[in-house]
């Protein structure tokens, strides 16, 4: 078994996403990340495998204790993955990477914990200038699948709290939506939020409003085209409405902040979004929201971040 109990030292951190592994070393809690590698999870079989490729490529002694941020509910020992075919146990993996302690959390949990760290300067505004407050803080954002996270206060400490939230229901706002929504229900049986924002549900987004004609999110997202950019807002408008309720759910008003790797790397279009506008659409708490600041993450690796802070905490 595991140890119970982190040593001192340096750590050997990652952030699993679905798509892509963000690896490095951390000399201690809040330090820099160092040694920083990203690999492609297609390339490897198993995570273990890509761990230790990454070991190999530092060239230095590997630590014997880690902390990973995964994309997938973290509910005991056994990991499995929902957007990539991996599943692992801690403790097995834990051995075949030589560790004597590792623990795993969620990946938006970990960006939850990077909320308290982050610099200005990792933050672009969008919309105008509001003074943000130490209130509630909720974080999320599309990649391959949707995040979603906060960080909580009771005005003494702060708390980071887990969840699934991507996978709530999706709705809809007029009948082009409806519309939009029933196609996806049609195929799926359930519109969670999850499968129209990420980057799959790009394309089967582009599909039902214009046809098969496109076969990658990068594709729509890199051609100027009308039906490429009206594909586009349409995402962000629904991503606004999520964002929104996700902000109400948690009391945010210290602010809703968007990683994940598909707004930070398309920022320019989303800067020619109604996302605000959508955002603080609610009715009679439209004051309320327009409130509360909202941020883009522009820091290549949140999630190492996060697990900077979270170390502290063990």
């Amino acid at each position: 078994m595991l140890s119970s109990t982190p040593d001192t030292g340096t750590w050997l951190a990652a952030d699993v996403g679905g798509t892509n592994t963000r690896c490095a070393l951390l000399d201690h809690p809040h330090a820099a990340a160092r040694q920083l590698h990203y690999y492609r999870n297609a390339d490897y079989p198993e995570l273990a495998t890509l761990l230790r490729a990454y070991s190999a490529d530092i060239d230095e002694k590997p630590p014997t204790q880690g902390v990973l941020a995964v994309a997938a509910p973290v509910l005991g020992d056994e990991i499995r993955m929902i957007n990539h075919d991996w599943s692992f146990d801690r403790n097995e993996l834990g051995r075949a990477l030589g560790l004597k302690y590792l623990s795993i959390i969620n990946d938006f949990e970990a960006i939850g914990y990077a909320l308290q760290t982050l610099p200005p300067e990792s933050l672009i505004e969008i919309g105008r200038k509001r003074a943000a407050n130490d209130g509630n803080r909720a974080v999320l954002g599309p990649g391959t699948g949707l995040g979603v996270s906060g960080l909580v206060t009771d005005g003494r400490q702060r708390v980071v709290i887990r969840g699934e939230g991507g996978h709530t229901t999706l709705a809809s706002r007029n009948k082009d939506e409806e519309r939009i929504i029933a196609k996806f229900r049609d195929r799926y049986g359930h519109c969670s939020a999850e499968r129209i924002l990420c980057g799959n549900g790009i394309v089967e987004l582009h599909e039902f409003m214009h046809g098969p004609t496109l076969s990658s999110a990068e594709e729509i997202t890199s051609t100027v085209t009308p039906a490429c950019e009206a594909t586009m807002m349409q995402f962000f408008r629904f991503f606004a409405d999520v964002a929104a309720d996700v902000t109400l759910t948690l009391g945010a008003r210290g602010g809703v902040y968007i990683a994940g790797g598909i707004i930070p790397n398309n920022l320019p279009l989303f800067l020619q979004s109604s996302f605000r506008e959508r955002f603080e659409d609610k009715g009679r708490y439209r004051d309320y929201l327009a409130a509360i600041p909202s941020y883009v993450i522009t820091d290549p690796a949140p999630g190492i971040t996060g697990l900077s802070t979270y170390i502290d905490t063990l």
